[in-house]
């Protein structure tokens, strides 16, 4: 498999799994073709981007002993996460 086709499922499929799914072994990167980019990445439904500003700020963490703050500061840091993997498939 090209390097180039794991990087567009990455980018163009709304299935979780599917994005942090381990690459597959003997990726090559002989075709890489020219750069593309799409306007957004594909996200399954409940993962959509929302708008500046709307997201709640990271909880200071001396609160994380409170499970709501802490189910907040770990979706904060997975969707982190999930950005700095479809930002390198790009």
């Amino acid at each position: 498999m090209e390097l180039r086709e794991w990087a567009d499922r990455i980018l163009m499929t709304p299935d979780l799994e599917a994005k942090l799914a381990s690459p597959p072994r003997g990726l090559t990167d002989v075709a890489p073709g020219a750069a593309v980019r799409p306007l957004v990445p594909a996200r399954p439904p409940g993962l959509e981007f929302c708008g500046r500003r709307q997201t709640p700020p990271m909880p200071p963490p001396q609160t994380f002993a409170e499970p709501r703050r802490r189910a907040i500061a770990h979706h904060i840091m997975a969707n982190h996460e999930l950005q700095a993997l479809e930002v390198m498939a790009f």
